[in-house]
């Protein structure tokens, strides 16, 4: 991989680790109680919605005490980050990992974008429109610009030109196109379940379509 792409992944993956509050400090037992936050408010959220989400229903979701709730985030904004940011880097690990082979990592670049309404929950809450949400982040520009940082064309343009080895211009005009692709992609995966797939099936068999073609 090319220094600079392998150097942006790098950044990526570590602005969404100090987002999520992943510490390699914690201990077993507090990085279990911030799973436990960042899954209840996750469930609480997407059901709900943030407004009708307080921080008392949370911390009594996760089996934790008020105070305990505090010492792990100051607000709901605060939660929102960090669950947006552990549901990142849960759902791409694999595109952040810089061992997988190229042309893997665009399958699952691609797949992944199509699929995230199935399996970012509260990225497709965000994305339908739920207006608290986006306020949350709208507060806090860095925090957008790290959520951003996969719909990146420069990760993209990396990722492709380490797969066919292209030239840098012939890339950027392909990763034009598989993020118009992306863009829409959920909408293309709404009928699914009508033709006895799940939506993340489809967006893998479209995504090994693009990249490898019909054998």
């Amino acid at each position: 991989m090319g220094a600079l792409a392998k150097s942006n992944e790098e950044q990526i993956r570590a602005g969404l680790e100090r987002l999520a509050g992943r510490d390699p400090g914690l201990s077993p037992k507090k990085e279990e109680t911030r799973r436990r936050i960042i899954d209840g408010a996750t469930a609480l959220i997407r059901d709900r919605g943030l407004r009708r989400t307080s921080m008392e229903e949370i911390a009594e979701r996760a089996g934790v005490s008020r105070g305990t709730l505090y010492t792990y985030a100051k607000s709901k904004e605060d939660i929102v980050i960090m669950a947006l940011a552990e549901e990142q880097l849960e759902q791409r690990r694999s595109i952040l990992d810089l061992d997988v082979a190229p042309r893997e990592r665009l399958e699952l670049l691609i797949a992944d974008s199509i699929a995230c309404f199935e399996r970012m929950p509260l990225l497709a809450r965000m994305v339908r429109g739920d207006a608290d949400l986006l306020r949350s982040l709208e507060r806090r520009p860095e925090v957008l610009e790290a959520f951003a940082g996969l719909d990146d064309e420069r990760v993209w343009v990396g990722v492709i030109r380490e797969a066919f080895g292209v030239t840098r211009g012939r890339a950027k005009r392909l990763a034009g196109t598989l993020l118009a692709v992306a863009r829409v992609g959920p909408h293309l995966v709404d009928g699914a379940v009508e033709r006895g797939r799940s939506p993340g099936e489809l967006a893998e068999e479209l995504a090994g379509l693009i990249v490898n073609g019909i054998e």
